[in-house]
């Protein structure tokens, strides 16, 4: 499949199902929507964690968990 003679799924749709069904569809799929999912809960936890912390330290403890989200992303899986 990577030779340059072999036709990519673009010039022959019919070689993968799956990527004509996600074409078709628009391009949304299962894995964008549990992104969106996550991101939401996400979003509400660190809601709910801050309503813990006292009124004069969220600054800061936000601060410190946004840069323990950079550092857990750059570190990778």
């Amino acid at each position: 499949m990577f030779d340059w003679s072999t036709p990519t799924w673009l010039e022959k749709p019919s070689l993968d199902p799956a990527i004509r069904l996600a074409v078709a569809s628009g391009g949304a799929s299962i894995i964008d929507a549990k992104q969106e999912l996550a991101k939401s809960q996400r979003l509400e936890a660190e809601k709910q964690l801050l309503a813990q912390v006292p009124v004069d330290q969220r600054d800061w403890f936000e601060a410190l968990m946004k840069a323990a989200q950079v550092a857990l992303l750059e570190r990778g899986p």
